[in-house]
Parts: structure tokens; sequence; C-alpha cells
């Protein structure tokens, strides 16, 4: 059986060459996506109040195993809700 790792006698720089432009192709496409996901600045991720309310103060505490984010508002929210992020890697 032939593994990706034993040499076979064959010139291996074609594959590799072929294997290098599909990786730059698969960056090339997702890198868009993937800077189109990030937040514009701090005013994009604001939350959902009502037209009246206003951010009072934001507290973050953490813990080893998770980040509670807690804001006092004045005024009424209307929607509201509760997430937790299993992977949290841009926080």
């Amino acid at each position: 059986m032939m593994t990706p790792l034993r040499h076979s006698g064959r010139v291996l720089w074609p594959r590799v060459l072929q294997r290098m432009a599909a990786m730059a192709l698969a960056c090339a496409i997702l890198a868009p996506v993937a800077i189109a996901a990030e937040p514009a600045g701090p005013g994009a991720a604001q939350p959902a109040a009502a037209p009246g309310a206003k951010i009072r103060e934001v507290t973050v505490s953490k813990s080893p195993y998770n980040t509670t984010i807690q804001a006092s508002v004045d005024g009424v929210i209307e929607n509201y809700n509760s997430f937790k992020l299993n992977d949290p890697f841009r926080i």
C-alpha cells in the first residue's frame, strides 16, 4: 500500500504546487467571508433596545469556564436573548 509520505520515485513538485494552489484558492474564497463576519467597530455590536432605552453600565465577569456580560439599561428592553458561546475566539 502506498502512503503519501513514501517517495514512489515520481517527482513530487507537481503535486505540491497543485495543493499549494488549492490552498491559496481556498484562502482567497474564505478570507472575505471571515472579514465580513467581524464587527465594523464599537458601534456595530449594540444590543437591541427600545428607542428610549440607554445603557448605564456594562459589567464583565470572568470565571475559568465562561464569561458573563451584564448590561444595566435605563428604559425597557423589548427583546433580549441569553446565549452561550462554546468557542469564543474573538473575545
